[in-house]
């Protein structure tokens, strides 16, 4: 095991073990909390989302390194999209962070600067969270390159792959570049 990944496991786990018992410390004393707040979901919400962008991170970014978890790469690189998936997934869960941390700072600012809001914002929270997430969702299909896949006119010319160390990018004679794993079973082509 390398060593960056032999710290994050040490002080990572650890952590989200605290995590997740903070998660249901405050989910379960909800009902001592006024039923008007919006605090908890959104904070649920952003302790989900938290959650699973580390889980994700771990398999996308770090196990990749690792030999005892080259099985999994393998797979995943039998259904290529697992790897878009996961990489589709991180770009994700970042934008995602920021929109919980922006909706956080929304929901602090409507209770103590403007009460006057809160009535709406009670209502129509989870309505901006949904569409902030629709929009990132849909941005990062375009900015990150995943056009590739869809047929037809819009087209990008990268793409991110998740693919064990020991994989190569091999350029072919003409202009399009492949992108080939160890086994050779993905190739992904795009026109420059």
């Amino acid at each position: 095991m390398t060593v960056n990944n032999l710290v994050f496991i040490c002080y990572g786990v650890p952590l989200v073990i605290v995590y997740g018992i903070s998660l249901i410390s405050v989910v379960s004393i909800r009902k001592r909390f006024t039923t008007l707040t919006t605090f908890v979901p959104i904070y649920a919400l952003t302790a989900a989302v938290n959650l699973l962008t580390y889980v994700n991170a771990w398999l996308a970014l770090r196990l990749y390194q690792e030999q005892f978890f080259n099985f999994y790469y393998h797979f995943v690189n039998q259904f290529f999209i697992l790897s878009l998936v996961h990489q589709y997934l991180v770009g994700l869960f970042y934008f995602a962070q920021n929109i919980n941390s922006s909706l956080l700072t929304i929901d602090r600012f409507v209770y103590i600067v403007k009460p006057n809001w809160v009535d709406k914002w009670r209502i129509h929270w989870w309505k901006v969270a949904a569409s902030l997430y629709a929009l990132v969702g849909v941005l990062n299909f375009f900015v990150a390159g995943y056009t590739l896949l869809v047929p037809g006119p819009i087209r990008r010319a990268t793409v991110r792959v998740v693919l064990p160390a020991t994989a190569r990018i091999s350029p072919s004679t003409d202009t399009q570049t492949s992108l080939t794993s160890i086994s050779g079973r993905i190739k992904l082509y795009h026109q420059k």
